[in-house]
């Protein structure tokens, strides 16, 4: 038996152009096995904030700085039960991943977009005691040429 409850929303801001989107989703599981049931649930979250800001007229971009901030996390578990086990529950997985990301980007001519990204990942495992993280930075200058048309 699986059960599921997602819920979503968006949402635009007026003042200053803000874009903010959030969601959750809650999931349970059972599965029923002669002489043992497993019991699991997980659960996801998410949120973004976006903006874009207005730069120095001098600086001569064709756009402002379009800038995103998100969050991500995920988080798993089950156990399994034995009615005839001295224990009788044991943990089988405890697990999950943690983001934090930054996006930026701006057009600095018709044919030129800059961007820059940066994120912070966790991945972690409770059952082997067990935790990776991971940094990630990076900038990106994207060019377009057109050789005219193709014959």
């Amino acid at each position: 038996r699986v059960r599921t409850y997602p819920l979503n929303a968006s949402l635009t801001w007026a003042p200053g152009e803000v874009t903010t989107t959030a969601g959750y989703s809650y999931r349970t599981q059972v599965d029923s096995l002669p002489g043992s049931v497993t019991n699991g649930n997980s659960a996801e979250t998410s949120a973004e904030i976006g903006r874009t800001f207005r730069l120095p007229s001098d600086w001569n971009l064709k756009s402002g700085l379009r800038a995103r901030l998100g969050f991500q996390q995920a988080r798993t578990k089950s156990y399994v039960q034995n009615l005839f086990a001295a224990g009788r529950r044991s943990r089988l997985t405890d697990n999950g991943r943690q983001a934090f990301t930054l996006n930026a980007d701006t057009d600095v001519a018709d044919n030129a977009t800059f961007s820059i990204q940066g994120s912070r990942i966790v991945n972690f495992d409770r059952n082997f005691n067990r935790r990776i993280t991971q940094t990630v930075i990076t900038a990106v200058l994207q060019m377009q040429f057109f050789a005219g048309d193709l014959r």
